[in-house]
């Protein structure tokens, strides 16, 4: 549907036919093509298309083709500390990024719909201050409290990696760890 604000010249080419009934009905009214079937290749000359070939042997005039690729998780992170999932089976977060398992954060194309650059950056930046900002908290508890009780349990300050030496890290030293006793 996207593609019909920049043009109405589209051919709609899903492999098998697993179409919605508002997808059908949008396409019938919108006068877009379909072809069903698996591509067999791409044809032009140069760096131009001219036509998609099929494996039944028809082609399809094209200019310009669009691969619509599902995305889904693929890290069992998420589902071994039993995080929540939209019903799309994106990451669950808040409006920090955090998910449903306190203290874990996620973004990018892991929690939306949405995959283009520009949201998973933003994305990115909203749980990295979220997590900064957690992070910051935690060190004020720790000089307030020396046994903090945040997160429901209790938790002990150990030194962190960057004053125990930043190449242990790998990463500059800017992770600090906290151990749950």
């Amino acid at each position: 549907m996207e593609l019909y604000g920049w043009t109405h010249d589209i051919v709609v080419c899903p492999e098998r036919d697993t179409l919605t009934s508002r997808e059908r009905a949008w396409i019938a009214g919108s006068g877009v093509g379909l072809k069903f079937g698996q591509l067999r290749r791409l044809i032009g000359s140069g760096t131009a298309l001219e036509r998609a070939e099929f494996a039944d042997g028809e082609d399809v005039s094209c200019e310009v083709l669009f691969i619509s690729a599902p995305l889904r998780q693929h890290s069992a992170l998420f589902g071994a500390l039993d995080c929540a999932l939209t019903d799309r089976q994106a990451i669950a977060v808040n409006d920090n990024n955090e998910t449903s398992h306190r203290g874990c954060y996620a973004a990018g194309d892991a929690v939306t719909s949405v995959h283009q650059v520009i949201v998973a950056a933003a994305s990115g930046v909203r749980a990295a201050i979220a997590i900064t900002n957690d992070l910051l908290e935690l060190d004020a508890e720790r000089l307030i409290l020396p046994h903090s009780t945040r997160y429901g349990t209790r938790l002990s300050y150990q030194p962190s990696r960057y004053e125990r030496g930043a190449e242990e890290t790998g990463c500059g030293g800017l992770v600090q760890i906290i151990d749950v006793e």
